[in-house]
């Protein structure tokens, strides 16, 4: 019995499920050895690692048979050739059985990156995200230069956060922009090494600036300041001492007096002849510092003697004798 027209007979088209590897030779005259490692928590577990193909070096795609159970595999390659060492291995790549009527080899793709510089006015920040869809990124690297630094810092190798997070940090500096240079080296689709290299600028430091002290002294011997800070102070430490100059980590001690425009009372006593060395910072709402402003004062006899009385007029002497009165 003859099927309605309506009714077309396609051909059978053979299905399978496994993991397609698409491959990039970097000399075709080098053969393929391909890597499979079962999955332990998201990472390959190396130890029952096995070889599970070798093809020649012009083949274009490979396909591990797997049963689609939604096990995660690992697989990386390298290049053989009998009586020559084998080339480094390269990044494992994880992957899924999937059904498969066909497999073909993508056009290469390097992997791509996206910038994403942050900073809290102290501390520049620089994260990228990799993609690298093909396995081919070989390092991330990065330096960097705070504000007018005549040289950056050496290449520093970065790790891998997760998903192809990469981060580094500088220092920011109030006068001068600093700088974070980052490369990516990756495989092209001969096996040749392709370097990727940028410079990422960061703002000025938006710390306060250095505020402006002014010392008093009263009759008893306490020294006040009066401290003046710029638009980002949100407020202010002080500290003082007979001997020298405290430092930044006494200073952050301190307790904090909020404001832009403050007085810091009773810093310290001094007796005649004693000097007071007071040292002050502005910090803004994120707790960072400025440079520490210095001022200094020094207790005389003036300062404590009392002011003199009003002058008393002595009585006036009494003469006798004769007086001559002018009519």
């Amino acid at each position: 019995m003859a099927l309605p027209a309506n009714v077309i007979v396609q051909p059978s088209i053979p299905t399978t499920f496994g993991c397609a590897l698409a491959l990039y030779p970097a000399d075709t005259g080098y053969a393929f050895e391909i890597q499979r490692a079962p999955d332990s928590g998201g990472s390959p577990d190396t130890g029952n690692a096995e070889i599970v193909g070798a093809v020649p070096g012009d083949t274009d795609v490979f396909v591990d048979e797997r049963p689609g159970d939604g096990a995660t595999y690992h697989y990386r390659i390298r290049h053989v050739r009998s009586g020559e060492d084998a080339s480094p291995w390269t990044g494992w790549l994880a992957l899924e059985p999937t059904e498969l009527r066909f497999a073909y080899r993508p056009a290469p793709l390097l992997p791509g990156v996206t910038e994403n510089p942050t900073d809290d006015g102290a501390t520049g920040t620089l994260t990228l995200e990799i993609s690298d869809p093909q396995n081919r990124l070989v390092s991330v690297e990065a330096k960097s230069r705070s504000g007018n630094g005549t040289e950056e810092a050496n290449w520093q190798t970065l790790s891998d956060a997760g998903g192809g997070v990469y981060t580094d940090t500088v220092d920011l500096a109030e006068k001068h922009p600093s700088t974070i240079r980052y490369r990516i080296v990756s495989y092209d689709e001969h096996g040749g090494q392709v370097v990727k290299e940028r410079v990422v600028p960061f703002p000025l430091a938006s710390k306060p600036a250095k505020p402006q002290v002014t010392l008093t002294i009263d009759a008893s011997g306490n020294v006040d300041a009066h401290v003046e800070g710029d638009p980002d102070t949100a407020n202010v430490r002080g500290a003082a001492s007979k001997s020298a100059y405290p430092n930044a980590a006494t200073v952050d001690a301190e307790d904090p007096v909020a404001g832009q425009s403050v007085d810091l009372q009773d810093l310290i006593n001094l007796n005649n002849g004693e000097t007071a060395y007071v040292s002050v910072r502005a910090y803004d709402s994120g707790g960072n510092g400025s440079e520490l402003a210095k001022a200094r004062i020094s207790a005389t006899s003036d300062e404590f003697n009392d002011p003199p009385s009003d002058p008393v007029l002595s009585s006036p002497s009494v003469f006798v004798g004769n007086v001559r009165v002018a009519n």
